[in-house]
């Protein structure tokens, strides 16, 4: 998640589930949030105490964030969103970049594990979005 320093904090959240940044985005962070995403997307987690979430469902998060979210929601499960619209995002993000890099189409195809016609379309909107932004 590299490409994250291009992209404006107000823009990630717009790609983030509406109600799960409602929920959460006052008590943590932005990385805490693409974390939960990222690790359990499309689960229902359950929150315990600190010191137990620290070394299971909220690994990796800061000792902030897990204070927080055990506050807000010891002894519950929630479900977390998988974020699709985000990681959608950031592949096309990642194949504009190789794509005007020189890698083939034949090449993005097998990595991305789409149709290269997909990605003609995929590099097409983004030159037409790029091309309306400068004008």
């Amino acid at each position: 998640m590299s490409e994250l320093n291009d992209i404006s904090e107000k823009e990630v959240l717009s790609l983030l589930p509406t109600k799960f940044v409602e929920s959460f985005s006052p008590m943590l962070s932005l990385e805490s949030m693409l974390l939960l995403i990222d690790k359990h997307g499309g689960e229902n987690i359950f929150i315990s105490t600190p010191d137990l979430a620290k070394d299971g469902a909220l690994s990796g998060m800061s000792d902030k964030d897990i204070q927080a979210i055990c506050t807000a929601a010891s002894g519950c499960y929630f479900a977390v969103p998988k974020g699709m619209k985000f990681h959608t995002y950031m592949r096309n993000k990642e194949i504009v970049r190789l794509a005007n890099s020189g890698t083939e189409f034949n090449t993005l195809s097998r990595r991305f594990h789409i149709t290269q016609r997909q990605l003609r379309r995929i590099v097409k909107k983004s030159r037409a979005e790029q091309s309306r932004g400068t004008q």
